[in-house]
């Protein structure tokens, strides 16, 4: 539901370990092998009730020790056509390394109201712990600069469901847990337009059969990070 990047912040991460950025938690003596993720976004004509419109797939893609970044995130990408029928690529945005970057659709000025689904979360997390998280990176997009804030935050039975395709467009932007969403997928935002550039829905799925916490001691992909990342 979120990567509208019309914000000035653009961190030029590229090529930098997940635990270095944050992305994983975990002491500093911990055995762990750090993390290596990868950006990648692709454009696609996916069917309608009109014939053919656009939705874009951003993704946040874990690239496994000894694994060539570039194989990795054309896999995800290539997993992520095959699973929306009738899906054809309109272009794609190549893989960059943990980096924040615009996304080429926008909010309007004003408020983009977001609410989260709480069913499938895994036990890692409380209920509280995620909104505490997502609400701490609103508050931290809030304070960039933008020209519209993220407001709400309020429970939904509405499922984070439009990286499916437009079928399941409902106009809500949803935030939630989705079981295995790419063989090395962490998180998806999915964005329509409503006009031009101009975002009208978005969705984001966090994989519900990964390892997430929020506590800094423990060795697990950290829930804060990520999201900030997703809604950025």
């Amino acid at each position: 539901m979120i990567r509208r990047a019309l914000l000035p912040m653009l961190f030029a991460l590229a090529g930098t370990a997940l635990a270095t950025l944050g992305f994983v938690r975990g002491s500093a003596d911990s055995a762990a092998a750090p993390l290596h993720v990868a950006g990648a976004s692709i454009d696609l004509l996916v069917p309608d009730a009109e014939g053919m419109s656009p939705l874009r797939i951003q993704m946040l893609v874990e690239v496994p020790a000894g694994e060539r970044e570039d194989d990795v995130v054309a896999g995800a990408i290539e997993e992520t056509i095959a699973s929306i029928p009738g899906a054809i690529p309109a272009g794609r945005a190549g893989g960059v390394s943990a980096q924040f970057k615009a996304a080429g659709w926008v909010w309007e000025p004003g408020r983009m109201v977001w609410s989260y689904n709480d069913s499938g979360r895994p036990q890692d997390l409380t209920t509280n712990e995620v909104y505490e998280a997502l609400l701490a990176a609103t508050r931290t997009w809030n304070a960039a600069g933008a020209a519209f804030q993220f407001t709400g935050g309020y429970p939904t039975i509405a499922v984070p469901s439009l990286c499916g395709g437009l079928s399941n467009a409902d106009q809500a932007n949803t935030l939630g847990w989705w079981p295995a969403i790419g063989a090395n997928v962490l998180a998806r935002t999915c964005t329509v337009p409503a006009n031009g550039p101009i975002a009208s829905e978005s969705d984001i799925q966090f994989d519900s059969s990964r390892n997430w916490t929020l506590d800094p001691e423990a060795v697990a992909i950290d829930f804060h990070s990520v999201s900030l990342h997703e809604l950025g």
